[in-house]
């Protein structure tokens, strides 16, 4: 069934980043910052699996309740609207950078403390 919103088709286009994590016990996490949607899987396929699960009932929920405009354009999503059409486009993700964490609590001008 496709989405709508007042009788007009949505269009949800584009990529999103979804980081997997590996947890200490074994399980994986997906994780989408874009959204601040996670999920968890006994392995990755069942964590991307269930993420994809969860996105969906995310998605359809918010356009249910007429809502999707708003909670994704606070997101940063781009939503382009015409008679007919409701586009919307995730923000584009300029780089993922990694950084660590130790050199950074260790190499600055005023390190962390703790008490």
């Amino acid at each position: 069934m496709p989405l709508t919103i007042e009788n007009k088709k949505v269009n949800i286009q584009g990529e999103i980043p979804v980081n997997i994590i590996a947890q200490d016990d074994g399980t994986f996490m997906a994780d989408c910052p874009e959204l601040d949607l996670f999920s968890w899987g006994d392995n990755i396929d069942e964590a991307i699996q269930c993420f994809d699960e969860v996105l969906e009932l995310f998605l359809r929920d918010i356009i249910s309740r007429n809502v999707a405009v708003q909670v994704l354009g606070e997101f940063g999503w781009k939503i382009i609207e015409d008679n007919t059409e409701i586009n919307i486009i995730p923000p584009f993700v300029v780089k993922t950078i990694k950084t660590s964490l130790s050199n950074l609590l260790l190499n600055t001008k005023n390190p962390v403390k703790y008490a």
